[in-house]
């Protein structure tokens, strides 16, 4: 997983592989309790 920022907005992109579902979850679930605002998710499936 990799964390850019933008330099001129308020807003961080975290970028990477998720394995499973579970692991999405997880992810989701300490995005909600650092109390964070989830913006956007997308699916770049490169297959």
């Amino acid at each position: 997983m990799t964390i850019h920022t933008h330099p001129h907005k308020s807003e961080t992109i975290l970028k990477g592989s998720i394995s499973d579902q579970a692991e999405l979850f997880g992810l989701l679930i300490k995005i909600r309790d650092l109390g964070l605002t989830l913006v956007d998710i997308r699916n770049l499936d490169n297959n």
